[in-house]
Order: structure tokens, then C-alpha cells, then sequence
């Protein structure tokens, strides 16, 4: 008969990690370069671990999620705290000038993990634009040959979102492969830039109005000032959701739209608490209920293969999910 310590006992059954004392255990690049050095990539044998990590850094944050798809390797570069901390950086850097805000909501809710905190809280992705793409209706007139004819009326609205709290916009019948181009400069040049410094692309940005957004709460408020007014503003408050998994950021749901005429030389705040009033009580707000499907995002990359170019004929209504 065998005889079993106590020591054996509690290994094997309520504490099987004291098997891992005294135990030295390698780090992951070292054991798999003497195992299995035949089946590594050329990048692996080149490169080391450091310059791989100085290359990541440089993507975008999603587009280091697609890197870490590639091989446990990678998976294991890309979870360095230092590229989730750049990313949450640049998304929240404009909401949260002081850092040291957001060091302790990184303490308190999410364990010291960048990652989760980039994930778990809403934020909005600059790696290409948010389109929204709106159908109705409209009564055509009535002719000899005709009647009761009605026609299907499609546009879009375009937002491209920047780090430092500022955005572009667009209203147009275009689809998104012909209005990506005028969306992709970096500076606010739709109310604020001269003839002169555009020169020939002035046509190209003349749609193009500019804003400033902040995040609150969980809720995007947007606001956009017309070229050529002061004083009149066009509002949005929107969610922000990603689909299908946390953290995709790929959804804007318009919750609210409304252009706001406030007076000549008053200030007002971009939070507005109440739809039938100004920010401040002066000024006067009407609120819009069409337009306000849904919006995704499409990245740079995927501006020509996506399925908002189709026309009316091929596509009469885009369901956002």
C-alpha cells in the first residue's frame, strides 16, 4: 500500500499551485526560439522582441488588435501596457486634460489595466469616418403621363473625429468613396481657413464645416458652426456603442439634432440639459426628426469596398445594427 503525505494531498487537491515552487520558468520568446526555431517567421528571426514593440507602437489602436491575430507571438506584444496606454492617451486626452484622472479610474475600476480601460469606456475612433446614411420619401409633381409619382431621397452625414477635440462634417448626396477625400485633411478647414491657403482644393473643401465635440457621461455632444454665422450653431447628442464585441466604437446613434441660434456675442455651454431651451436661456432651438439614422464607422482602408456606395436602386435602406 502507498503511502500519500499530507504535503502530496494538498498539491494534488486544494492547492495544486505549490507544485510551482522552486520552479524558474523562461520567458515565452526563448523557449519557443530553442524548440522550435525551424518555424518561426522571418520577421521573428530578424527582429527583436524590443523593435517589434517599437514597430506596434506605431498603429492604430484597432489595427493592433489585427496584429494580435496573427500568432501567440504577437498577441503576447501587442498586450505591452505601454501601446494601451498611448491609445487611451490619444481617445481621452481631450475629455481629461489632467492624467492623473485618468490613472485613478484606471486604479479604482479597472485593475491597472489600460487595455480594459480603452475597451470598457466609450470613446471614439479617428482611424477613418462616421457615416450616416438617411432615405425618405418625397411627393414628385404630377404630369399628364404621371401621377402620384414620389421619388426616394437618399443623403449622408459625414463626421471625421480628431485627438484633440475638433471635427469635420459633411451633409452630402455623395457616397462615401467620392467624400473621403475632402474629409481626410487635418485641419478644420471648413470655416476657418482662407481662399488663399486652400487655393485649388477650394472647391473640394467648400462643404466642409468644422466643430468641436466633448464626451460626458457616456454621450458624444457635438457642436458645428455654419462659416458664415457666429452665432448659429448646428447640435447633436449621440451614444456611443460597438458591434458587435466591447470596445469597437463602430456606432453613433443620434439621439438628438438641433440648430441652435444663440445671440451675438454670448457664450454657451456645448451640454445642453433641456431640448426646448438655449444652453443658457437666450437663443432659440429647433429640433430636427429626420435624419438621425444611426452611425458606422468605415475606416480608411475600407472607404471603396463599402456597401454605403451602393445607389438607391440596389440598396433603398441601410440597417445599422
Amino acid at each position: 500500500m502507498a503511502v500519500v503525505t499530507l504535503e502530496e494531498v494538498l498539491t494534488q487537491q486544494s492547492r495544486p499551485w505549490l507544485a510551482l515552487y522552486g520552479v524558474m520558468l523562461k520567458p515565452r520568446r526563448h523557449a519557443v526560439q530553442q524548440s522550435d526555431e525551424g518555424d518561426l517567421a522571418p520577421i521573428q528571426r530578424l527582429l527583436t522582441d524590443e523593435l517589434m514593440t517599437i514597430i506596434l507602437s506605431h498603429l492604430w489602436p484597432y489595427n493592433l488588435g489585427q496584429a494580435a491575430c496573427v500568432c501567440r507571438h504577437w498577441r503576447l506584444l501587442t498586450d505591452h501596457q505601454q501601446h494601451w496606454q498611448a491609445a487611451c492617451e490619444q481617445a481621452y486626452g481631450s475629455c481629461h486634460k489632467d492624467v492623473s484622472c485618468c490613472q485613478q479610474a484606471l486604479r479604482k475600476s479597472f485593475r491597472g489595466s489600460w487595455r480594459r480601460f480603452f475597451l470598457e469606456q466609450p470613446h471614439l475612433r479617428f482611424d477613418g469616418l462616421y457615416v450616416s446614411r438617411n432615405t425618405y420619401i418625397r411627393q414628385g409633381v404630377s404630369e399628364w403621363r404621371r401621377e402620384r409619382s414620389c421619388f426616394l431621397v437618399t443623403y449622408y452625414r459625414y463626421f471625421r473625429f480628431h485627438p484633440d477635440g475638433t471635427l469635420l462634417y459633411r451633409t452630402s448626396p455623395l457616397t462615401v468613396a467620392k467624400v473621403a477625400k475632402s474629409l481626410q485633411a487635418r485641419s478644420s478647414c471648413g470655416s476657418h481657413a482662407t481662399a488663399a491657403a486652400l487655393g485649388g482644393k477650394q472647391k473640394l473643401y467648400q462643404h466642409v464645416f468644422s466643430g468641436k465635440y466633448v464626451i460626458k457621461g457616456g454621450k458624444l455632444f457635438v457642436v458645428i458652426t455654419y462659416p458664415n454665422s457666429r452665432s448659429t450653431e448646428v447640435r447633436a447628442r449621440c451614444g456611443i456603442r460597438g458591434v458587435p464585441v466591447l470596445g469597437a466604437a463602430n456606432r453613433l446613434d443620434i439621439e438628438e439634432l438641433a440648430s441652435f441660434d444663440r445671440e451675438a456675442g454670448s457664450s454657451a455651454s456645448m451640454l445642453r440639459p433641456d431640448p426646448d431651451a438655449g444652453p443658457d436661456g437666450s437663443g432659440s432651438t429647433t429640433c430636427f426628426r429626420r435624419g438621425l439614422s444611426a452611425c458606422v464607422f468605415v475606416p480608411w482602408e475600407g472607404v471603396a469596398a463599402s456597401p454605403l456606395n451602393l445607389p438607391a436602386k440596389e440598396m433603398d435602406f441601410w440597417l445599422t445594427g
